[in-house]
């Protein structure tokens, strides 16, 4: 079985057109829902559930400025070791070295009960 593959090669183009502009799109009704919403929640709205989060993790980085490896070898292998530097800390030492990332916003439709 043969068939053309430029047709094929057009819809995926196409596609990629369409899944960039959708993307785009949703990014800004998020940004739109989480500028209405300034408190991470979730929020029942009529049908649909709503929940604004902000992303946080530890900045390994900054941690690595804070305590090098000369003078903190046994926090590092070749780079610094995340899980020796858990293990070091307690999470609430490791909070001033948390970093935020850009907030999400998660859709889900309610199922009528059956």
């Amino acid at each position: 079985m043969t068939f053309a593959i430029e047709p094929l090669a057009i819809e995926r183009q196409n596609l990629d057109h369409y899944i960039k502009e959708m993307t785009k799109r949703r990014d800004e009704l998020d940004k739109q829902i989480a500028e209405a919403f300034p408190k991470d929640d979730k929020y029942a709205l009529d049908g649909v559930i709503v929940e604004v989060s902000t992303w946080t993790g530890t900045d390994y980085n900054a941690v690595a400025e804070q305590y090098p490896s000369h003078a903190y070898p046994q926090l590092y292998s070749l780079k610094i070791d995340t899980d020796r530097v858990k293990d070091a800390f307690a999470p609430a030492a490791l909070k001033q070295f948390e970093k935020t990332g850009r907030r999400s916003v998660k859709v889900k439709v309610l199922e009528e009960a059956s």
